[in-house]
């Protein structure tokens, strides 16, 4: 299928990680990257929708949409305030491994993010001026190489501004993970606390999350970093304010939990220069 595909010009539908055993190698090197990767977003990557973009930041796929606002019939009260509705979808074929994702932990991530979605979006999007009203959100994940809810918030963020609704500041999205290394070769004992790092905007090796102690790690692993917990945070860099924080996993302490929100504000102004370009795109498309 993927042959074909390439033959007419188009993307490969599946991706090519999925034919490669998992080394933990892979992991290693990954790991070693403590920089943001390059971000792109085009406008207007669905025509019938009121706004729409395409997001890819390293391997990472994403594409957002927006459609309405639309009148809510259920509803027999009048709200000066419109609601929020937000549809998550991962494709079955998005995540690197050689196994497909399991049906129901993918619904239940996907549901759990959707609640999310909506009630950052809720303090951000001006929803008076959709009295009675719904906005749909949409996310379709393409392939997930880390990051997938981060980089979601910023290209609903890019769609809901290329669809004209008014917001209170464009949200950025930046995720980092907390990295801990083998206790034996840090020289540490079991009651001490590991060193560890912190990885910004991570691949999907780096921030799946492991729980292993230091006395099951076998010699391979003890030359690994291993994540034990997932800060994303959603920025408002505008107004310097964070609109919503997400923790996933086990952090050592308060005080690396903290450093890694900071961490996320520092590279925020690199998602925000992105944001701007495809402002800048979007004011280019619609003059021409």
């Amino acid at each position: 299928m993927s042959v074909l595909l390439n033959s007419r010009g188009l993307p490969p539908t599946f991706s090519w990680k999925q034919f490669l055993p998992s080394d933990k190698k892979t992991v290693m090197e990954h790991s070693n990257r403590r920089g943001h990767r390059k971000i792109f977003i085009s406008p207007r990557m669905i025509s019938k929708s009121r706004g729409s973009c395409y997001l890819e930041c390293g391997n990472t796929k994403i594409v957002a949409a927006v459609y309405g606002p639309r009148e809510n019939l259920k509803s027999d009260v009048m709200v000066m305030e419109g609601k929020l509705s937000c549809q998550f979808v991962i494709s079955p074929f998005a995540t690197p491994g050689a196994e497909v994702a399991d049906e129901r932990d993918t619904q239940k991530v996907c549901s759990d993010y959707e609640t999310f979605i909506e009630e950052c979006f809720c303090s951000v999007v001006d929803r008076t001026k959709f009295p009675k009203s719904t906005l749909d959100l949409t996310v379709l994940v393409l392939e997930n190489d880390g990051g997938v809810l981060a980089h979601s918030l910023t290209a609903l963020s890019c769609a809901i501004t290329s669809a004209g609704m008014e917001m209170h500041d464009m949200l950025v999205g930046v995720n980092c993970a907390v990295m801990v290394g083998g206790g034996d070769e840090k020289g540490l004992t079991d009651g001490e606390q590991e060193e560890f790092e912190i990885a910004v905007d991570p691949c999907f090796e780096d921030e799946t999350i492991s729980y292993q102690t230091g006395s099951d790690r076998t010699e391979v692993d003890q030359k690994i970093l291993f994540s034990t917990s997932v800060v994303t945070v959603g920025y408002l860099p505008n107004v310097n304010q964070i609109a919503t924080l997400s923790h996933n996993g086990q952090c050592p302490s308060g005080q690396v939990l903290s450093t890694a929100v900071k961490k996320c504000i520092e590279n925020s102004p690199l998602v925000y220069a992105a944001v701007q370009k495809f402002l800048k795109q979007s004011l280019l498309d619609d003059e021409s």
